[in-house]
């Protein structure tokens, strides 16, 4: 598929195959609605006054409901230290890992298409950190052709596009070594080809969540 106009083409065939997705939502209102009313997408919040329900869709183990005025970020995490550990919420045994694909198509404006042998992926760059921890554990780079080194990053001249991408599935899966450890690993895709980061969890029984 080439370019985000097609993702509901994409979703609407396979659930006409009866398919599903971890999001068959075919928009992205979440987005807009959680800026209007001032929902953080991330970091600590409290619920309250909420009805919950497990299980009542298996792609969403648990859910719920509530009004927005029960959904309050946790700006200081010292004023919940009476209910939760301070120690708990501050070292989150979540690891990161997020990488970027560029490619390269022949057009201005072209999007890169898989199937096509002249349009070619020729850089991917990834970080890996701890959840709460801007600075990253590992930053690596790998590109298809020699290039000035950054000393903040791991270079690796994969010398060919195929090389590139046998070196990415490589280097996950030393990263996702790091799981059988007892951690939990999230990935964060931010791919040229999308407009919006795409969000994904991914855990093998090992991680503590």
């Amino acid at each position: 598929m080439s370019g985000t106009g097609k993702r509901k083409t994409a979703i609407m065939a396979g659930q006409d195959n009866n398919y599903e997705t971890a999001s068959d939502d075919l928009y992205s209102f979440h987005r807009k609605v959680a800026r209007e009313n001032g929902i953080q997408l991330s970091g600590w919040s409290m619920l309250g006054n909420y009805m919950y329900k497990k299980r009542i869709d298996p792609l969403c183990p648990h859910t719920f409901y509530l009004s927005k005025k029960y959904f309050q970020p946790v700006k200081d995490l010292t004023t919940i230290t009476d209910r939760f550990p301070i120690s708990a919420l501050r070292r989150d045994r979540t690891v990161i890992l997020t990488w970027d694909i560029e490619t390269q198509s022949q057009e201005l404006g072209e999007f890169a298409e898989v199937l096509n042998l002249k349009q070619n992926v020729f850089m991917i760059y990834m970080t890996l950190h701890w959840k709460d921890d801007p600075k990253p554990l590992k930053q690596i780079c790998l590109v298809d052709i020699e290039t000035e080194p950054d000393p903040r990053w791991t270079t690796i001249v994969c010398g060919n596009q195929e090389n590139l991408l046998k070196a990415f599935t490589l280097c996950w899966r030393a990263f996702a070594l790091t799981s059988k450890l007892g951690l939990t690993i999230q990935t964060m895709i931010g791919v040229s080809l999308w407009k919006e980061p795409i969000i994904s969890t991914f855990s093998n029984g090992y991680g503590s969540g």
